[in-house]
């Protein structure tokens, strides 16, 4: 049976950690075959003192320079066969747990499984963002489903490269859906809620992921097309969170 190794990055969140562990504490009890594993950076808050009340989590706690880092830091945790990251803030809905225990039950590691996740805001309101058939005409203009909907096998997986700090993870999946032998599986069912935030979502986040974007698909379509695609991706960015 597969196994599926949930890591999440955690720094300085005593406000959100303890829903985000704690929603996975039924499914690790009751399914030997996932592992939450938390890699904390050393927090100076009450993150470390809240995690302790969690038996059914792995805790790793050393120094990191910042969340890709820490990422890839806790995929060589254990031996995997999938695995899913889940952020400090982020929450698995009932329909994801579902999903996670059924993978670690039934998955076929020559597929990478891609859901939904919701965005819950503060004052706006909720974005949702479904997972659809990714083909490379949504790619070619900046579709990218957030790592918190993706369940990535160990057949395709890639570690995140660090000297990107806002947009590793966009390519992330980018290397992932250039493999040869990268097939994604998509289901629309909500597999987690993430909390409004982030460096991504800051002014300066937004101009430095626009950049990062830019460079990282002008390795693979040249630099016109990389500004280009980097451009509309963040149209659409803006059409879904401040027009729609």
């Amino acid at each position: 049976m597969p196994k599926i190794l949930i890591v999440t990055a955690s720094y300085n969140a005593e406000q959100t950690i303890s829903e985000t562990v704690d929603c996975t504490k039924n499914l690790c009890l009751n399914n030997s075959n996932i592992v939450h594993l938390v890699k904390d950076g050393i927090s100076k808050d009450k993150t470390l003192e809240i995690l302790k009340d969690f038996s059914h989590i792995e805790i790793i706690s050393s120094k990191d320079e910042g969340i890709f880092n820490a990422f890839n830091q806790g995929a060589n945790y254990i031996e995997w066969d999938f695995i899913y990251y889940l952020n400090a803030d982020d929450v698995l809905t009932e329909a994801g747990l579902q999903k996670l225990d059924w993978i670690s039950k039934n998955g076929d590691q020559k597929y990478n499984y891609c859901f939904s996740i919701e965005v819950i805001r503060k004052k706006n309101k909720n974005i949702l963002y479904r997972s659809k058939k990714i083909n490379t005409l949504r790619v070619m203009t900046g579709y990218m489903p957030p790592h918190p909907g993706m369940v990535i096998s160990k057949n395709t997986f890639k570690s995140f490269d660090e000297k990107f700090k806002v947009s590793a993870d966009y390519k992330f999946f980018l290397e992932i859906w250039k493999k040869k032998n990268s097939i994604f599986k998509n289901y629309d069912d909500i597999i987690s809620h993430m909390k409004e935030g982030g460096n991504s979502q800051t002014i300066q986040g937004r101009i430095k992921s626009f950049n990062e974007d830019a460079l990282i698909l002008s390795e693979y379509y040249g630099k016109f097309l990389g500004y280009i695609i980097s451009s509309l991706k963040k149209i659409r960015g803006i059409i879904k969170w401040y027009l729609v």
